[in-house]
């Protein structure tokens, strides 16, 4: 594989009436100094102006693609459509109404060559609908399975992942309306993938009054049925799961949350362990 090829990121951006954000979106992708991408659409069922949207991109550039699903089937299915598509090395996530800085990519892959990474995660800041900076939502350096259940920090918008370290089907998403990404970091982590987390802010997510962030009850109703029903928590379990949840989630709110210390050996004791971890499977 040449060098080109080996730095391909395939960016999955499903859309599904996104005509408000969805310009802003990929014109942060189209400004990444890392220009080896492609950015895969999947259009699911929007019945707003998104497709037009699209069809535009598409012509001015090369490497933006799409699929219309033949009606609205939620984000894993979508997320997983474009995965099937995707050709490249790196697989990142970016939905339809957030944003990335113009590093992003770069910064990333440079983080994750350098640390022998397979699944990162940069820290990143929370926006409101007009564009306001609000707070940063700071990574931990490492995260195990069992923390994440208690602190579902991982945002899918500063994720990246190397798909020469990632068996491709660990990322297919359980198919639930809510909550499947946090399926998918919890299904990479039981898998014995190393997480590392990248303390640079390189990405915006946005607060929507229809964004599952911004509605804390079902926010709470959907970890609930996804520890339940997908990781087959037992409920005294859950229960305790949930009052982490609930701590973070207010505690991610306030300016410099950091989830715990991270110390200045942490992120090469992470890093360290994975390159044994890979050692490991290849030997």
């Amino acid at each position: 594989m040449g060098s080109a090829e080996a730095d391909l990121v395939s960016i999955i951006t499903p859309v599904y009436n996104s005509e408000r954000y969805l310009s802003q979106t990929i014109q942060s992708v189209l400004q990444q100094t890392h220009q080896n991408w492609e950015l895969i659409l999947i259009d699911d069922g929007s019945s707003d102006q998104s497709p037009v949207i699209i069809a535009q991109m598409e012509k001015q550039d090369h490497r933006i693609r799409s699929i219309r699903l033949p009606s609205n089937s939620g984000a894993a299915i979508a997320r997983n459509c474009g995965l099937k598509l995707a050709k490249g090395r790196y697989i990142a996530y970016l939905d339809a109404d957030d944003l990335w800085l113009p590093k992003k990519l770069q910064r990333q892959m440079d983080f994750m060559k350098t640390h022998q990474a397979a699944f990162t995660c940069c820290d990143y800041r929370r926006m409101d609908v007009q564009d306001n900076l609000l707070n940063t939502v700071h990574m931990p350096c490492t995260i195990t399975y069992e923390q994440l259940l208690h602190n579902t920090i991982i945002q899918t918008v500063g994720v990246m992942v190397d798909l020469r370290q990632i068996n491709p089907e660990l990322l297919m998403m359980p198919n639930v309306r809510r909550g499947q990404d946090l399926g998918t970091w919890l299904q990479l982590l039981k898998n014995g993938v190393i997480f590392l987390g990248q303390n640079e802010v390189l990405a915006l997510y946005r607060i929507t009054p229809q964004s599952l962030s911004a509605n804390k009850w079902r926010a709470m109703k959907r970890t609930w049925h996804l520890y339940r029903s997908v990781e087959r928590l037992p409920v005294a379990k859950t229960l305790g799961c949930m009052v982490g949840w609930a701590y973070h989630a207010a505690m991610k709110r306030i300016p410099g949350y950091f989830y715990r210390y991270t110390g200045p050996n942490d992120i090469k004791n992470a890093a360290a362990q994975n390159i044994r971890s890979g050692e490991d499977k290849t030997g």
